[in-house]
Protein backbone atom coordinates (compact mmCIF):
# COMPACT_ATOMS: atom_id res chain seq x y z
CA UNK A 1 0.00 0.00 0.00
CA UNK A 2 2.73 2.29 0.79
CA UNK A 3 4.49 1.51 -2.24
CA UNK A 4 1.47 2.14 -4.48
CA UNK A 5 0.73 5.34 -2.81
CA UNK A 6 3.76 6.65 -2.81
CA UNK A 7 4.16 6.12 -7.16
CA UNK A 8 0.27 7.88 -6.69
CA UNK A 9 2.61 11.13 -4.85
CA UNK A 10 5.25 10.89 -7.54
CA UNK A 11 2.99 10.71 -10.57
CA UNK A 12 1.16 13.53 -9.02
CA UNK A 13 4.59 15.49 -8.96
CA UNK A 14 5.74 14.63 -12.34
CA UNK A 15 1.77 15.63 -13.84
CA UNK A 16 2.04 18.99 -11.81
CA UNK A 17 5.35 20.23 -13.78
CA UNK A 18 3.91 19.22 -17.06
CA UNK A 19 1.15 21.23 -16.42
CA UNK A 20 3.52 24.02 -15.35
CA UNK A 21 5.39 23.75 -18.74
CA UNK A 22 2.29 23.93 -20.51
CA UNK A 23 0.60 27.16 -19.44
CA UNK A 24 -0.05 30.04 -21.01
CA UNK A 25 -0.21 33.83 -20.20
CA UNK A 26 -3.80 35.34 -19.80
CA UNK A 27 -5.03 38.41 -21.12
CA UNK A 28 -4.31 41.91 -19.71
CA UNK A 29 -7.88 42.99 -18.56
CA UNK A 30 -7.65 39.35 -16.73
CA UNK A 31 -4.30 39.80 -15.17
CA UNK A 32 -5.49 43.45 -14.06
CA UNK A 33 -8.09 41.86 -12.25
CA UNK A 34 -5.92 39.15 -10.81
CA UNK A 35 -3.51 42.27 -8.73
CA UNK A 36 -6.37 43.94 -7.34
CA UNK A 37 -8.20 40.44 -6.39
CA UNK A 38 -4.92 39.42 -4.74
CA UNK A 39 -4.61 42.77 -2.30
CA UNK A 40 -8.16 42.23 -1.08
CA UNK A 41 -7.16 38.24 -0.19
CA UNK A 42 -4.07 39.63 1.38
CA UNK A 43 -1.59 38.20 -0.90
CA UNK A 44 -0.19 41.62 -2.80
CA UNK A 45 1.38 40.89 -6.05
CA UNK A 46 0.61 37.71 -7.24
CA UNK A 47 0.32 37.13 -10.81
CA UNK A 48 1.62 33.91 -11.56
CA UNK A 49 -2.04 32.60 -12.86
CA UNK A 50 -2.15 30.91 -15.90
CA UNK A 51 -4.09 29.11 -18.95
CA UNK A 52 -3.82 25.62 -19.51
CA UNK A 53 -4.89 23.38 -22.26
CA UNK A 54 -4.35 20.26 -20.03
CA UNK A 55 -6.56 20.72 -16.66
CA UNK A 56 -10.19 20.11 -16.61
CA UNK A 57 -10.59 22.38 -13.26
CA UNK A 58 -9.07 25.44 -11.73
CA UNK A 59 -6.17 24.34 -9.75
CA UNK A 60 -3.52 25.91 -7.31
CA UNK A 61 -0.21 23.86 -7.64
CA UNK A 62 3.49 24.29 -6.51
CA UNK A 63 5.19 24.33 -2.71
CA UNK A 64 7.38 27.25 -3.19
CA UNK A 65 6.47 29.06 -6.23
CA UNK A 66 2.34 28.56 -6.75
CA UNK A 67 0.56 28.72 -9.59
CA UNK A 68 -3.00 29.10 -10.66
CA UNK A 69 -4.43 27.16 -14.00
CA UNK A 70 -6.94 27.56 -15.19
CA UNK A 71 -8.80 25.49 -18.12
CA UNK A 72 -8.87 26.83 -21.28
CA UNK A 73 -12.60 25.95 -21.90
CA UNK A 74 -13.39 27.48 -18.49
CA UNK A 75 -11.12 30.84 -19.27
CA UNK A 76 -13.33 31.24 -22.73
CA UNK A 77 -16.86 30.01 -21.76
CA UNK A 78 -17.00 31.96 -18.43
CA UNK A 79 -17.96 35.67 -17.90
CA UNK A 80 -14.73 37.63 -16.16
CA UNK A 81 -17.09 38.35 -12.74
CA UNK A 82 -17.76 34.22 -12.35
CA UNK A 83 -13.80 33.71 -13.38
CA UNK A 84 -12.83 36.00 -10.78
CA UNK A 85 -14.64 34.45 -8.32
CA UNK A 86 -13.04 31.43 -9.41
CA UNK A 87 -9.69 32.80 -9.59
CA UNK A 88 -10.43 34.37 -6.00
CA UNK A 89 -11.12 30.39 -5.13
CA UNK A 90 -7.85 29.21 -5.69
CA UNK A 91 -6.17 32.33 -4.37
CA UNK A 92 -7.82 31.13 -1.28
CA UNK A 93 -5.79 28.08 -1.25
CA UNK A 94 -2.54 29.93 -1.80
CA UNK A 95 -3.25 32.40 1.13
CA UNK A 96 -4.66 29.60 3.46
CA UNK A 97 -1.16 27.27 2.59
CA UNK A 98 -3.59 24.52 1.45
CA UNK A 99 -0.95 23.31 -1.05
CA UNK A 100 1.33 22.36 2.13
CA UNK A 101 -1.63 21.11 4.61
CA UNK A 102 -2.62 18.79 1.28
CA UNK A 103 0.97 17.60 0.98
CA UNK A 104 0.93 16.70 4.65
CA UNK A 105 -2.33 14.95 4.49
CA UNK A 106 -1.04 12.81 1.19
CA UNK A 107 2.32 11.53 3.22
CA UNK A 108 -0.24 10.65 6.06
CA UNK A 109 -2.94 9.03 4.07
CA UNK A 110 0.56 7.28 2.62
CA UNK A 111 1.67 6.12 5.23
CA UNK A 112 -1.32 5.12 7.28
CA UNK A 113 -3.17 3.65 4.50
CA UNK A 114 -4.67 0.66 6.24
CA UNK A 115 -6.88 2.66 8.64
CA UNK A 116 -9.97 4.15 7.93
CA UNK A 117 -10.14 6.93 9.83
CA UNK A 118 -7.40 8.18 8.13
CA UNK A 119 -9.11 8.49 4.79
CA UNK A 120 -12.77 9.93 6.67
CA UNK A 121 -11.01 12.48 8.01
CA UNK A 122 -9.24 13.18 4.76
CA UNK A 123 -12.10 13.47 3.14
CA UNK A 124 -13.48 15.81 5.98
CA UNK A 125 -10.78 18.01 5.80
CA UNK A 126 -10.86 18.37 2.41
CA UNK A 127 -14.48 19.25 1.98
CA UNK A 128 -13.59 21.78 4.83
CA UNK A 129 -11.26 23.05 2.84
CA UNK A 130 -13.24 24.08 0.09
CA UNK A 131 -15.84 25.62 2.17
CA UNK A 132 -13.21 27.88 3.89
CA UNK A 133 -12.03 28.99 0.45
CA UNK A 134 -15.55 29.55 -0.81
CA UNK A 135 -15.94 31.66 2.11
CA UNK A 136 -12.95 33.74 1.33
CA UNK A 137 -13.72 33.69 -2.47
CA UNK A 138 -17.39 35.23 -1.33
CA UNK A 139 -15.38 37.80 1.00
CA UNK A 140 -13.20 38.77 -1.60
CA UNK A 141 -15.02 38.93 -4.82
CA UNK A 142 -18.37 40.57 -2.35
CA UNK A 143 -20.29 38.71 -4.69
CA UNK A 144 -22.55 35.92 -3.51
CA UNK A 145 -24.76 34.71 -6.31
CA UNK A 146 -22.03 35.28 -9.10
CA UNK A 147 -20.01 33.12 -7.12
CA UNK A 148 -22.56 30.58 -6.94
CA UNK A 149 -23.17 30.74 -10.20
CA UNK A 150 -19.40 30.30 -11.07
CA UNK A 151 -18.96 26.92 -8.72
CA UNK A 152 -22.38 25.24 -11.63
CA UNK A 153 -21.25 26.67 -14.45
CA UNK A 154 -17.40 25.34 -13.03
CA UNK A 155 -19.28 22.22 -12.87
CA UNK A 156 -20.75 21.74 -15.77
CA UNK A 157 -17.48 22.09 -17.48
CA UNK A 158 -15.96 19.94 -15.38
CA UNK A 159 -18.59 16.90 -15.60
CA UNK A 160 -18.65 17.92 -20.03
CA UNK A 161 -15.32 17.57 -20.03
CA UNK A 162 -15.44 13.64 -18.47
CA UNK A 163 -16.37 10.51 -19.16
CA UNK A 164 -20.01 9.58 -17.90
CA UNK A 165 -18.69 6.47 -15.96
CA UNK A 166 -16.08 8.41 -14.50
CA UNK A 167 -17.92 11.60 -12.79
CA UNK A 168 -17.74 10.24 -9.21
CA UNK A 169 -14.80 9.49 -7.75
CA UNK A 170 -14.14 7.00 -5.32
CA UNK A 171 -15.62 8.02 -1.69
CA UNK A 172 -17.83 10.74 -3.07
CA UNK A 173 -21.28 10.79 -3.01
CA UNK A 174 -21.92 13.10 -5.91
CA UNK A 175 -23.61 16.14 -4.02
CA UNK A 176 -20.20 18.03 -2.93
CA UNK A 177 -20.86 21.07 -5.31
CA UNK A 178 -24.34 21.35 -4.80
CA UNK A 179 -23.53 21.16 -0.88
CA UNK A 180 -20.73 24.17 -1.61
CA UNK A 181 -23.09 25.86 -3.76
CA UNK A 182 -26.00 26.05 -0.59
CA UNK A 183 -23.52 26.60 1.96
CA UNK A 184 -22.43 29.97 0.01
CA UNK A 185 -26.28 30.86 -0.69
CA UNK A 186 -26.55 30.25 3.01
CA UNK A 187 -29.59 27.40 2.03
Amino acid sequence: GVLILSMRLLLGFLGMARWRRSAEPLTEELAARIGMLSKRLGIPGFSRVFISQRTTEAAAMGYLHPVVLLPAALATGMPPEMLEAVIAHELAHIRRLDLWVNLAQRVVETLLFYHPAVWWLSHRLRVERELCCDELAVKATGERLTYASALESAGRIQLAAREPALVLGFGQDGKTMLNRVRHILGL
